[in-house]
């Protein structure tokens, strides 16, 4: 999951950015809504890797389906649906 903060963080930073800037003082090698697209799905995916392949199994440690492991979850995919259900429509057309 440190993957998945390290990735929020870089969106966190992007966003700050492109709020302070008129112009990116830098070329991205996508579009900004491409970008965040990537980036949130990519963190979606994480996140449900993490959230199916928990240490230990089921009930054979004393790592257990936390409060924050559910809001993770739900965080992502609320992430990731504004700019994926748009992408999808429009790949459909």
């Amino acid at each position: 999951m440190y993957l998945v903060f390290i990735l929020c963080l870089v969106i966190l930073v992007y966003l700050v950015s492109r709020a302070g800037f008129k112009e990116m003082p830098f070329n991205l090698p996508l579009p900004g809504e491409q970008l965040l697209l990537v980036a949130s799905v990519a963190n979606l995916v994480l996140t449900v890797l993490a959230f199916v392949d928990k240490p230990g199994g089921i009930g054979f440690s004393g790592i257990g389906w936390g409060f924050g492991a559910f809001i993770g979850l739900i965080a992502a995919v609320v992430a990731a649906i504004p700019l994926g259900l748009p992408a999808l429509r429009a790949r459909r057309k």
